[in-house]
This record gives structure tokens, C-alpha cells and sequence, in this order.
């Protein structure tokens, strides 16, 4: 069992460590898991992933995504050996609760629910900060179902979108199985069905010298940790699995020729990403490409930049990822060639 946990807890870090910012309002899109049998909404594609226990060989499959600062996860696989009674399957959910109890950090509260399910509060110490953890756990069919919903907002995660999350989940009359015996010879499995309905949003920068497009409204800040003479004015977006970001500040030295204030920009830019490979440095018409990778919490992180100086201000134009191939992989380039200087 203790399995099953850590494989959510380390998807809740890795996709919440990302970014906290807020993503607009999307309609929410129904999946149907026909091998597993059962439905659930996310507010978008969802990533899929596999993995297998290297102490049982137990196959795990997940569906996650990361919303308005909140992760939402389904994880599911067999249970070996198969509970076949009601006591054995009373047994699987008791030594759950013992695992939530002593290997997910606090144990706030737990709860035996209406539909046979159980529900668990947790406050998990991460590397990125304190997580709120929300659970519930299932067992059916010879399965085990666990959906968490985690956040590091210090007012924990958002009831209204956890409710959403977890009522939209069912179970369906009849699945198609699989045998645990010959899982290796299963194929690849298809992506979930759902439609996405993201809704794109241009960015007008405030002074009309650019526009971008984002999955969704961006959120704005300032940071001034260069100083207040130089504040850089940062629009950020997270959907999914990737984040959104375009910033943008005044030259350091007004005055100084084009190439030195590239060539510390460049510094500056690597110096933030302390250990992170650069994997590429091109130069572009007005500025550079860049790509590095990088590890969060444990996981490699790609960034992409584009840094533009047009006049007396630069441009920062950025993507992370951790999967450039995942179900959202579009949304990267379409973001990418909707920026124009103007």
C-alpha cells in the first residue's frame, strides 16, 4: 500500500513545486477509463503515466493535473494478492489508513464515506514547503483507486475545486479488466477520451509594444528584487503540466550599447538557474534562445526562454516543462509563436 502513496505524493510535489498562479475558468471535461472502469472530470487533458512497484512488480496507472494551485491525481492498479471477501477487503483499507496515519506526514482526519469510500487529511512536509493533501481511496473490483487533490497554499486546498474533482468521479457498471500476470504484453494504451475546451487569452503588453497568447488570463506581479529602480513586470500562467510566463523590465545601465546589456542579461539569467545544464544558446535578431534543464524536487525540469531587447527594454519570454511530450506539448508552441514585439 505504501506504494500507492508515495507515487502520488510524488507527482503532487514534482507538478505543484512549478508555479501557484491562477488559471482562468475552463469547463471542466469528463473522462471514461473503460480498462479500469470508471469516469472522472479534469479542467483539462490530464497527464497519463505508468509505473511499477520494483519490490512487487505492481503496475500503477495516473492521471494528473495541476489547477488554480491545486494538483489533482487519480492513481489505480491491482491489489496482489486480490482481496476476494469483504473482510479482505476491509483489511486493504485498514492498512491504507495506517499508512496515511504513519508515512504521510499529519494525519488531520479521516472519514468512512456514504459510497464505501475512505477520506484522509493530511499535512505532508515536502522540499517544497508544507502540503495540504486531500484523499480518497477505493477498492473495487480487485483495485485500488486513490484521488488526491494538493496544495501548498497556506489556506490549503480549494474546497470548491476539490469537491468538484472528487463528485465527478464513478464507477462504471462493467470494465474490460486486464491480468495482472500478463501486464508486460499489454499495449500502450490510448489517451483518455476528452475534449478540451481551453480558452486562449491575448495579452496586450500595457504600453502596446507586445502581445502574446496564454492557455488562459494570465496572473501580474512585479518583482523588484533587482531593485526598485528596475522592477520586472511578470505576466505567469500554469495549465497542466507547463508554465506560462513574459516579463519584462528597463535596460540596468540606460545607455549601454546593445551587446553588453545582452551579454549581462545572459549572466544574470544563468546565474538564477544555479545547476541547471545549459542545452542550448542560440542568437536571434534581437536577442538569444536558451534552453536548460534542471531538477525539481528530484524531477528534470526543461525551461525555454526567449530574450528579446527591443530599445531601452528586454524581454523574457519563458516555458517549463516536464514532459514535452505530454497531452498539453501543443500549447508550448502555440504560445512560443504567438509572441510578437511590435
Amino acid at each position: 500500500m505504501w506504494y500507492f502513496i508515495k507515487t502520488v505524493l510524488r507527482t503532487l510535489i514534482v507538478i505543484g513545486a512549478l508555479s501557484s498562479v491562477s488559471p482562468a475558468q475552463v469547463k471542466w471535461q469528463p473522462i471514461l477509463e473503460q480498462e479500469a472502469g470508471f469516469t472522472i472530470s479534469f479542467p483539462g487533458h490530464p497527464t497519463y503515466g505508468e509505473s511499477t512497484a520494483p519490490e512487487t512488480g505492481q503496475s500503477l496507472e495516473t492521471y494528473s493535473f495541476y489547477y488554480n494551485g491545486n494538483t489533482l491525481h487519480i492513481a489505480f492498479g491491482q491489489i496482489l494478492p486480490a482481496p476476494k471477501t469483504a473482510m479482505e477487503v476491509n483489511k486493504v483499507i485498514s492498512d491504507t489508513a495506517d499508512v496515511y496515519a504513519r508515512n504521510a506526514g499529519n494525519l488531520l482526519r479521516q472519514e468512512k464515506l456514504p459510497d464505501g469510500g475512505r477520506q484522509f487529511d493530511n499535512l505532508v512536509k515536502t522540499p517544497s514547503g508544507l502540503m495540504h493533501l486531500r484523499s480518497r481511496v477505493y477498492v473495487r473490483r480487485g483495485m485500488m483507486f486513490t484521488l488526491s487533490c494538493g496544495s501548498y497554499s497556506s489556506d490549503g486546498i480549494d474546497e470548491r475545486i476539490a469537491k468538484q474533482f472528487f463528485s465527478s468521479f464513478s464507477f462504471t457498471n462493467q470494465s474490460t479488466g486486464r491480468q495482472v500476470a500478463n501486464r508486460g504484453k499489454i499495449p500502450k494504451k490510448t489517451s483518455p477520451k476528452v475534449v478540451v475546451s481551453s480558452r486562449w487569452h491575448t495579452l496586450r503588453g500595457p504600453d502596446g509594444d507586445f502581445v502574446a497568447e496564454f492557455p488562459g488570463k494570465p496572473d501580474y506581479s512585479i518583482n523588484t528584487s533587482l531593485g526598485a529602480s528596475l522592477p520586472l513586470h511578470q505576466y505567469r500562467f500554469a495549465y497542466g503540466e507547463n508554465f506560462f510566463s513574459v516579463s519584462y523590465r528597463e535596460q540596468s545601465k540606460p545607455g549601454a550599447s546593445r551587446d553588453l546589456e545582452l551579454k549581462q542579461a545572459l549572466k544574470n539569467y544563468h546565474v538564477a538557474l544555479p545547476g541547471w545544464q545549459l542545452l542550448r544558446q542560440v542568437e536571434m535578431p534581437d536577442g538569444y534562445l536558451l534552453e536548460h534543464r534542471g531538477m525539481s524536487t528530484g524531477y528534470p525540469i526543461l525551461a525555454r526562454t526567449r530574450l528579446y531587447l527591443r530599445g531601452s527594454r528586454l524581454y523574457y519570454v519563458t516555458s517549463m516543462t516536464k514532459n514535452l511530450s505530454g497531452p498539453n506539448k501543443g500549447d508550448l508552441t502555440r504560445f512560443f509563436e504567438s509572441f510578437r514585439l511590435l
